[in-house]
């Protein structure tokens, strides 16, 4: 009796450790974008400037060169944020025209980059920005099965 007792309790703690934890994770995130959601384009950048000189130790005068590149993304971002609030119907025409708009763009944004920081801190930078779209594409999988 005291066996299965046991099997029994070992499987139910099991069954509790197997449970997804990603809700509390995901429930801060959204309260985060819920409060940034009302940040101006030029606030957004002045944070993001700021956690990219701690992470990847900017001068002065990169701070300087990469606060336009940033607020440059963050001004598209919210263009952007709009224009999906709006819900608008595209045809295929159209999202091929914003998908390479989009493409576009982040080359440009990478080679600004290039042109601002040392061969250290870019290569920094790139592993990054890959991490982090990494993370959220093996996120939105785990969740989709």
């Amino acid at each position: 009796m005291k066996n299965v007792l046991m099997i029994a309790l070992v499987l139910f703690s099991y069954t509790l450790i197997a449970q997804p934890g990603d809700r509390r994770d995901s429930e801060k995130r959204k309260e985060k974008m819920e409060k940034m959601k009302d940040w101006t384009p030029e606030e957004i950048a002045d944070i993001k400037t700021k956690k990219l000189a701690l992470h990847l130790d900017l001068t002065d005068a990169q701070q300087k060169k990469v606060y336009p590149i940033e607020l440059q993304i963050a001004k598209k971002r919210q263009e952007m944020r709009l224009e999906k609030e709006k819900k608008t119907e595209k045809t295929s025409k159209e999202a091929y025209e914003r998908q390479k708009n989009l493409l576009d763009e982040k080359l440009s944004v990478k080679q600004q980059y290039k042109s601002v920081l040392t061969a250290e801190q870019y290569e920094k930078w790139e592993k990054t920005s890959k991490g982090m779209k990494r993370g959220k594409r093996l996120k939105t999988k785990h969740r989709n099965r």
